[in-house]
């Protein structure tokens, strides 16, 4: 069994973005060694990828948040059972939490 963490790190946005109100997701592709935004995406899509940029447009039409969502194991668990089928033991293995964003 695994454990998986969705994660989120703030990121500058260079490109130009619409001016109109709400949230955006975009696909990510990593391309060399630069995240490239690529195309527009309802929120039901976005959250089935392993990476995408969500950013919020306020009321005013400015940039108020932007992150790339990234989804990463943490943790693996090796289960143990008896020889007649009950529980034994559970063995943590696996990474921690990642302190940069994984290329998956």
């Amino acid at each position: 069994m695994y454990k998986y963490a969705v994660l989120g790190s703030r990121v500058e946005l260079k490109e130009k973005i619409p001016n109109i109100p709400g949230v955006y997701y975009h696909r990510l592709e990593k391309i060399g060694a630069e995240w490239q935004i690529k195309e527009l995406m309802a929120p039901e899509e976005a959250v089935k990828q392993l990476h995408y940029l969500r950013y919020e447009v306020n009321d005013e039409g400015n940039l108020q948040s932007s992150y790339h969502i990234y989804s990463a194991m943490f943790n693996s668990y090796l289960y143990s059972y008896k020889n007649n089928g009950a529980y034994d033991k559970a063995e943590i293995g696996g990474e921690r939490m990642p302190t940069e964003i994984p290329d998956l």
